[in-house]
């Protein structure tokens, strides 16, 4: 199906956008091993990245109610830190 400014009319996207399926935001670790999606759906998930890489899903992080709006990795270390719209961040390591 389609998502977004494309969703069909029986999808209330103004008013419940956990209703389809996104991604708002993506960061790449400085390692270029893992990848990380802040989701519409409030959740983050973090994949496998790279050449050789079949993009499997490594870890998927619940604790949002509403879209993950930002992801980003530390600039050293595996630090992944995530904010959502219902106004807090988190974070997680490996």
């Amino acid at each position: 199906g389609t998502h977004g400014p494309f969703a069909p009319a029986s999808v209330d996207a103004a008013n419940d956008v956990r209703a389809l399926c996104g991604i708002a935001a993506v960061a790449i670790r400085d390692d270029r091993k893992i990848f990380a999606a802040g989701c519409w759906d409030g959740r983050v998930r973090v994949f496998e990245y790279g050449r050789k890489s079949a993009g499997r899903l490594v870890a998927s992080l619940g604790y949002h109610a509403d879209v993950v709006s930002a992801v980003a990795f530390a600039p050293v270390g595996a630090q992944l830190y995530w904010a959502g719209h219902c106004g807090w961040l988190a974070s997680g390591s490996r």
